[in-house]
């Protein structure tokens, strides 16, 4: 429905600032696909690891892709990107599926679609909080964080007292930081802990660690690992130079703390 209304001169030019432009969107959005990690965060409670975590991760990412590309192809074929939230543009919009729900359907289908769009937020945030939690979790088990946030409670057999700690940090960042900021340095974060674990796989199949016996082997190595390391490095770049020096720096004190 959505693509029988779209306008497509609003299309034009595809690529308005280039495809510098388009990888400097890719790197402030790299968060949206960080449901990748999440799925990692929580191996230990998956059955069978070895078959559902690869085909949990090439799934979802393939259709979250699918998704969001097919979204913003809507969007930005309903709604004149160029135009100021005041002229019915996006300009400035941060609620967007409001704003193309309204020009598709009126006001009633934006108002159902804002009520689906909070429903997906609430539960994208529950399986952020599920994954988050888990860090802490594990920390304590090492004794890297006190040993009361790797406590398990028996009536649930999930670890409260990490959920709760996790769940008051995430909420004063929402409540006292920029909202946009911290969208490009949790991009640049997760860029970097992509960029490690590519790195981690070349180190662990070269040295030939006896320990390191995987069940799943990633397809065309190194390829698939050069080329994500490379990439994490230009999209470092783009996000400019305060985020990436934050994010290294997240991780200087990480590592200092561990040693």
């Amino acid at each position: 429905a959505g693509i029988g209304s779209m306008d497509f001169r609003l299309l034009e030019p595809t690529m308005p600032r280039g495809t510098v432009g388009l990888i400097e969107c890719v790197a402030v959005v790299y968060i949206s696909y960080a449901g990748v990690t999440k799925i990692a965060a929580i191996a230990e409670e998956v059955e069978r690891p070895n078959r559902n975590l690869p085909l949990g991760m090439i799934l979802s990412l393939t259709v979250a892709t699918l998704i969001y590309t097919a979204f913003n192809y809507v969007l930005a074929g309903t709604v004149d990107t160029n135009a100021s939230m005041a002229a019915g543009g996006l300009q400035g919009d941060f609620r967007p599926v409001y704003t193309m729900s309204v020009a598709l359907g009126g006001d009633a289908f934006g108002k159902a679609f804002a009520v689906l769009g909070t429903l997906t937020m609430i539960s994208m945030a529950n399986a952020g909080l599920l994954a988050a939690s888990r860090f802490p979790f594990s920390m304590a088990r090492d004794r890297l964080l006190p040993g009361v946030l790797g406590e398990v409670r028996s009536s649930y057999l999930t670890p409260i007292p990490a959920i709760v700690m996790t769940s008051v940090m995430m909420g004063l960042a929402i409540i006292y930081l920029d909202v946009y900021r911290l969208a490009k340095l949790a991009s640049s974060f997760k860029i970097l802990a992509f960029m490690a674990v590519n790195l981690a796989v070349i180190v662990l199949r070269e040295t030939h660690v006896r320990w390191y016996q995987p069940s799943y082997r990633s397809p065309w190595y190194p390829w698939v690992q050069i080329i994500g390391i490379l990439m994490g490095v230009v999209l470092l770049f783009l996000l400019g130079v305060m985020a990436a020096v934050a994010a290294l720096a997240i991780v200087a004190c990480g590592a200092c703390f561990w040693f």
